[in-house]
């Protein structure tokens, strides 16, 4: 991982996971039981909404997108 928090998936993950183009899309959960993180290739838009859905109060609309990471950097330590 670089001192950005970035990191690189080898080229075998990527391959497997139909990764090829710059700007294709992936989706990370991680359960903070186990410590481990699940990355997937989206099969379409939906599938990118329905994950992120459970973060996104339904009460309230979405109205500042940094209170939102915030929000979700917290509750994730």
């Amino acid at each position: 991982m670089t001192s950005k928090g970035t990191f690189t998936l080898p080229i075998a993950v990527r391959k497997s996971l139909g990764v090829q183009s710059i700007g294709d899309k992936l989706l990370m959960s991680f359960d903070s039981k186990s410590k481990r993180v699940v990355i997937t290739k989206p099969r379409g838009f939906k599938d990118i909404q329905t994950q992120n859905a459970k973060l996104i109060s339904k009460k309230a609309p979405l109205a500042n997108v940094g209170d939102f990471y915030n929000t979700v950097r917290l509750s994730n330590k």
